[in-house]
């Protein structure tokens, strides 16, 4: 997990901290099942989408201005792209595994309050 981080660079400083974001609330309302926390889980669910993006887009980038100087004159230039192609698939990896838990603890927060709702009243 942490070689993934520092693989991501610079970029997985959004995805993590907007990713940990989404699934803190999206934990809390699986517990409480507030349904007031929807919207801030679909909106930072939003930032860290768009942060992937964002970081696998500056990732690749810079694979694509500085990976062939990088690379020891024993590796073949196919050989040094593939590996820094591989590098900048880190922030989607750790950020679409996030997302897809923080989905599942909102899908327990919505069968939790839609149980609530159909209690009966007394």
């Amino acid at each position: 997990m942490f070689d993934l981080l520092r693989q991501g660079g610079g970029p997985m400083l959004f995805v993590a901290v907007f990713g940990f974001a989404t699934f803190a609330s999206a934990a809390l309302f699986a517990v409480r099942g507030e349904r007031r926390r929807l919207g801030f889980i679909l909106c930072m669910g939003a930032a860290t989408l768009l942060s992937i993006g964002g970081g696998m887009c500056a990732d690749l980038a810079a694979v694509g201005h500085h990976g062939i100087e990088r690379c020891g004159p024993s590796m073949q230039v196919t050989a040094c792209l593939m590996v820094g192609f591989a590098e900048s698939m880190a922030p989607g990896i750790v950020g679409f595994a996030v997302l897809s838990l923080a989905g599942m603890l909102t899908a327990a927060g919505m069968s939790r309050t839609s149980r609530a709702d159909d209690s009966p009243r007394a």
